[in-house]
Protein backbone atom coordinates (compact mmCIF):
# COMPACT_ATOMS: atom_id res chain seq x y z
CA UNK A 1 0.00 0.00 0.00
CA UNK A 2 2.76 2.32 0.55
CA UNK A 3 4.13 1.81 -2.55
CA UNK A 4 1.06 2.35 -4.24
CA UNK A 5 1.15 5.79 -2.81
CA UNK A 6 3.91 6.74 -3.51
CA UNK A 7 3.45 5.79 -6.80
CA UNK A 8 0.15 7.95 -6.95
CA UNK A 9 2.20 10.93 -5.32
CA UNK A 10 5.06 10.36 -8.06
CA UNK A 11 2.47 10.63 -10.42
CA UNK A 12 0.99 13.98 -9.37
CA UNK A 13 4.07 15.45 -8.87
CA UNK A 14 5.30 14.60 -12.35
CA UNK A 15 1.15 15.91 -13.74
CA UNK A 16 2.45 19.06 -11.79
CA UNK A 17 5.81 19.01 -13.30
CA UNK A 18 4.46 18.81 -16.76
CA UNK A 19 1.61 21.57 -16.36
CA UNK A 20 4.95 23.74 -14.80
CA UNK A 21 6.89 23.35 -17.77
CA UNK A 22 3.73 24.10 -20.28
CA UNK A 23 3.38 27.39 -18.11
CA UNK A 24 7.13 28.09 -18.24
CA UNK A 25 7.15 27.16 -22.12
CA UNK A 26 4.22 29.05 -22.81
CA UNK A 27 5.68 32.37 -20.58
CA UNK A 28 9.38 31.65 -23.00
CA UNK A 29 7.32 32.27 -25.93
CA UNK A 30 5.42 35.05 -25.04
CA UNK A 31 9.36 36.64 -24.04
CA UNK A 32 10.74 35.92 -27.17
CA UNK A 33 8.20 37.27 -28.99
CA UNK A 34 8.57 40.60 -27.17
CA UNK A 35 12.02 40.36 -27.16
CA UNK A 36 11.96 39.94 -31.10
CA UNK A 37 9.46 42.70 -31.49
CA UNK A 38 11.83 45.29 -28.95
CA UNK A 39 14.95 44.01 -31.72
CA UNK A 40 12.99 44.75 -34.25
CA UNK A 41 11.78 48.33 -32.90
CA UNK A 42 15.80 48.93 -31.81
CA UNK A 43 16.71 47.93 -35.55
CA UNK A 44 14.03 50.56 -36.77
CA UNK A 45 15.41 53.54 -34.12
CA UNK A 46 19.14 52.58 -35.03
CA UNK A 47 18.60 52.80 -38.85
CA UNK A 48 16.18 56.47 -37.93
CA UNK A 49 19.51 57.30 -36.51
CA UNK A 50 22.08 56.28 -39.33
CA UNK A 51 19.72 58.70 -41.89
CA UNK A 52 19.33 61.32 -39.04
CA UNK A 53 23.40 61.52 -38.99
CA UNK A 54 23.98 60.95 -42.73
CA UNK A 55 21.26 63.98 -43.27
CA UNK A 56 23.28 66.08 -40.05
CA UNK A 57 27.07 65.53 -42.28
CA UNK A 58 25.48 66.27 -45.88
CA UNK A 59 23.91 69.68 -43.94
CA UNK A 60 27.60 70.23 -42.26
CA UNK A 61 29.38 69.64 -45.59
CA UNK A 62 27.06 71.78 -47.35
CA UNK A 63 27.72 74.39 -44.39
CA UNK A 64 31.13 74.65 -44.79
CA UNK A 65 31.06 74.48 -48.67
CA UNK A 66 28.66 77.48 -48.03
CA UNK A 67 31.11 79.10 -45.27
CA UNK A 68 34.18 79.19 -47.70
CA UNK A 69 32.36 80.63 -50.64
CA UNK A 70 31.39 83.34 -48.52
CA UNK A 71 35.24 83.55 -47.18
CA UNK A 72 36.19 83.74 -50.74
CA UNK A 73 33.25 86.48 -51.88
CA UNK A 74 34.73 88.85 -48.18
CA UNK A 75 38.39 88.00 -49.43
CA UNK A 76 37.20 89.33 -53.47
CA UNK A 77 34.93 92.31 -51.91
CA UNK A 78 37.58 93.54 -49.19
CA UNK A 79 40.13 93.59 -52.87
CA UNK A 80 37.84 94.74 -55.08
CA UNK A 81 37.77 97.33 -51.98
CA UNK A 82 40.98 97.86 -51.69
CA UNK A 83 41.56 97.93 -55.67
CA UNK A 84 38.70 100.76 -55.91
CA UNK A 85 40.78 102.84 -52.74
CA UNK A 86 43.44 102.65 -54.87
CA UNK A 87 42.01 103.57 -58.22
CA UNK A 88 40.44 106.93 -56.38
CA UNK A 89 44.25 107.84 -54.77
CA UNK A 90 45.51 107.53 -58.18
CA UNK A 91 42.71 109.75 -60.09
CA UNK A 92 42.78 112.30 -57.06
Amino acid sequence: MVLQDQLVQKETDLHECQKLLDKTQSEKQIVEKSLHQKQSDYIVEVDKLVASQKEIRGLLEERNSLRGQLDQYESNGFSALENQQQINQYTQ
